[in-house]
Formats: structure tokens, sequence, C-alpha cells
């Protein structure tokens, strides 16, 4: 029997360091830290989704609901 093994290069998720450098590209947006422990890609698709589950600042907040809309209008026009 013959198992395909998937490249790890060609890979469409997201690993531990990648999820790490994710979170640091965001508080680097921010231009905040902001101490969470995010260690997963759906972790990081809930803090854009519900930024008010993982902190309290409202301007915070709405940076990143700003971000994710950035997010969705770049992969429209580069998926155009």
């Amino acid at each position: 029997m013959k198992y395909d093994i998937p490249n790890p290069d060609q890979r469409d998720i997201l690993d531990d360091s990648s999820v790490k450098q994710t979170l640091d590209i965001i508080e680097n947006l921010l231009e905040q830290k902001l101490n969470l422990n995010i260690t997963t890609e759906s972790e990081v698709v809930e803090l854009l989704d519900y930024p008010e589950r993982f902190i309290k600042d409202k301007k915070a907040i709405e940076e990143i609901r700003n971000l994710k809309e950035l997010i969705i209008e770049m992969s429209d026009i580069y998926y155009a």
C-alpha cells in the first residue's frame, strides 16, 4: 500500500512558529503588546473575529477589526 505524505513546505496551515509570528505582526501593527497565549491557527482566527474575547482595550479591539477588514480587502484584490 502506498500513502501520500504531504510535503511540509507546501502545507497551508500555520505551525506554532507561524502562529507566534502572526501574533507578533498583529502586535507590531497595533504598537501594543497584547500578552496573549495564542498557540493555534483557530485562536488567531478567533482573535480577528472576536477580539473582545481576548482583550478589553476598546481602541485595540477596533484596530483589530480594522485589520481584519484590511485582510479581507487585500485577499479580494489578490484573488481577483
